[in-house]
């Protein structure tokens, strides 16, 4: 038994040494990067601080779909579109070296992100009240995410944290923040 156990702790401590020795590779980062967005169509603007820290600034509209229930009626689906704006201060960290061709600003990082939705612009039920609404609702909050420039021009990011959220329908609460953006960048 004690012989499987040293087997197990040496195979157990060479692979950490293999993944821990990989080279590792600094993000660079253009002074200003332009993006077009389309999943919630927009725009994002990127400007480096630093070598290692950047300030990204997204306004656009988010679509969605709200229930609600009337009686007798039943549940009934209402289409809307919303104006957002979000910023973070993003500190990029060293990623593993990848085999493939990446395009500045790509890389992890940890950041602090704050937004704010505003008003509906476009509603299907001209219904002024929702149950679950997130209009003129502001967070903050720490997220970490990825982002991925490819040399053909195409662009990825994901984010997901925790954070601060409060609005008209939302009381104080903690909760997700979530981001995600597919675009080109310029």
């Amino acid at each position: 038994m004690l012989k499987l156990t040293f087997i197990g702790a040496t195979i157990w401590f060479a692979s950490l040494q293999i993944a821990f020795s990989q080279e590792r590779v600094t993000t660079e980062l253009k002074p200003t990067q332009v993006r077009a967005l389309f999943l919630c169509p927009g725009i994002s603007i990127e400007q480096r601080l630093s070598d290692k820290h950047s300030f990204n600034l997204i306004a656009g509209i988010q679509p969605g779909i709200s229930t609600y229930t009337l009686e007798p009626d039943g549940t009934k689906y209402d289409f809307y579109i919303a104006p957002f704006v979000s910023g973070e201060i993003r500190n990029y960290y060293d990623r593993k070296k990848v085999n493939k061709d990446l395009a500045p600003n790509s890389g992890n990082y940890v950041a602090l992100a704050a937004g704010y939705y505003m008003d509906r612009i476009i509603n299907d039920s001209g219904r002024d009240y929702y149950e679950e609404s997130y209009e003129n609702s502001y967070f903050i909050g720490p997220v970490w995410g990825f982002q991925r420039n490819y040399m053909n021009g195409f662009h990825l990011n994901i984010s997901v944290g925790l954070g601060y959220q409060q609005g008209d329908q939302i009381e104080g609460s903690i909760g997700m923040i979530t981001s995600g953006g597919v675009g080109f960048y310029f």
